[in-house]
């Protein structure tokens, strides 16, 4: 945790002058019924998750922080820390400068997010959240739209749990064997420029990013005595749409991309839709139904999405206690691999709050590798958390 307190340290005199703290702890337990493929991986795992925050703001000008700690039991490698905003922000009429270290989002599918490529994922958070991008970022607001110019100095590995942990890919990751195409490594200054506009119902959006892939390429090698999994981030050029259309219940969503990777040009695409039911039985509850489509010319060693159709129900109570919940079932065209997902939560008061999320793979093939070696990771997770 010492980043995160860290930073605490370097605001804390701007704290005295102003602003406000606040965040939440959060206890975790995940439970895995099924016995583990390889004997040193856990049956349960336990964590702790400390997220501070803070925010000052000036006339034209604000600063913004939150971090991320989170201390698991031993034997699963996932402890660690991370400063995820730690951002300067100064703006005028119709612009905005921001520097620092930040965390965004590009995109409008639920189930993939072919556009969202500025944060690395969190390999060691159970539930995939991003790692923290430093940045210095130019936002242009005019009647054509929002115009998002990036430079993102330094690349972000996303690391990898140890042998003990679930959730883990079935050969050990070599982390420290990590290679990179570009000749300046993680030093590396990628760019990434996204253009948004709307249109009566219709939200759009244009991506260009140039730079590393945030997702490696696991290649099996031997190495210190053994088989291993040597992580490789080859340089990417990306060109993305993003698009939303609201037609009375229905939301209409895309995602498309073309990648130019290591001399191939590779395209990829999530379309689907999600349509509403208000009032559910005479009640004040939601329901939504969703449907999308995953396709990747990658093929199954890059992604579990390269020919796959989502099936979801999101469930909303719209009550004081923000009850929520939602189940997707992802289902592999090619094979019938099948992988079920959950997530819900409830406020038991203003400052507590309950969840529940899972993951349970069905049917899985050996035609399907990256699901195949989390057949019997399956698992359950109970959250509790406190925010002050």
């Amino acid at each position: 945790m010492r980043r995160t307190f860290a930073a605490l340290l370097v605001i804390a005199p701007l704290a005295a002058s102003g602003g406000e703290f606040g965040g939440s702890l959060e206890a975790r337990l995940a439970t895995y019924p099924s016995t583990p493929l390889d004997p040193q991986q856990q049956k349960n795992a336990y964590s702790l998750v400390f997220n501070p925050e803070f925010s000052h703001q000036w006339e034209t000008s604000s600063l913004s922080f939150s971090g991320y700690s989170q201390l698991s039991d031993d034997n699963s490698g996932r402890s660690h820390n991370d400063i995820r905003e730690l951002e300067f922000i100064t703006w005028g009429e119709q612009w905005e400068l921001r520097a620092g270290i930040g965390e965004l989002f590009w995109g409008s599918t639920e189930s993939r997010h072919l556009v969202d490529v500025v944060n690395q994922r969190d390999g060691l958070a159970l539930e995939g959240s991003k790692l923290g991008q430093p940045l210095v970022g130019l936002t242009l607001t005019h009647d054509w739209g929002n115009l998002d110019l990036l430079l993102l100095p330094g690349f972000r590995k996303g690391g990898f749990p140890d042998s003990g942990s679930r959730l883990r890919p079935a050969l050990p990751v070599a982390d420290a064997l990590t290679t990179y195409e570009a000749e300046e490594g993680d030093d590396h200054i990628d760019g990434a420029l996204h253009w948004s506009a709307s249109l009566d119902t219709v939200d759009f959006g244009l991506t260009l990013f140039e730079g590393t892939q945030r997702q490696p390429r696991l290649t099996p090698q031997l190495a210190g005595g053994g088989p291993v999994l040597i992580p490789h981030y080859p340089l990417l050029t990306l060109y993305g749409l993003d698009l939303t259309w609201l037609n009375e219940d229905w939301i209409w969503k895309l995602e498309a991309v073309s990648r130019r990777v290591e001399g191939q040009t590779q395209r990829a695409l999530t379309v689907g839709f999600e349509v509403a039911q208000y009032g559910l039985f005479d009640s004040s509850s939601d329901l939504g139904w969703l449907v999308e489509y995953s396709w990747d010319e990658g093929g199954k060693s890059n992604t579990l999405f390269d020919n796959d159709l989502m099936v979801g129900l999101r469930w909303s109570g719209n009550d004081s206690d923000s009850s929520e919940a939602m189940l997707g079932l992802m289902i592999d065209l090619e094979n019938e691999s099948k992988l079920l997902s959950l997530e819900a939560s409830r406020r038991l008061t203003d400052d507590w709050k309950i969840g529940f999320s899972g993951k349970a793979v069905i049917d899985s093939s050996e035609g399907d590798p990256l699901l195949y070696g989390l057949r019997q990771d399956s698992y359950l997770e109970a959250s509790l958390s406190y925010f002050f």
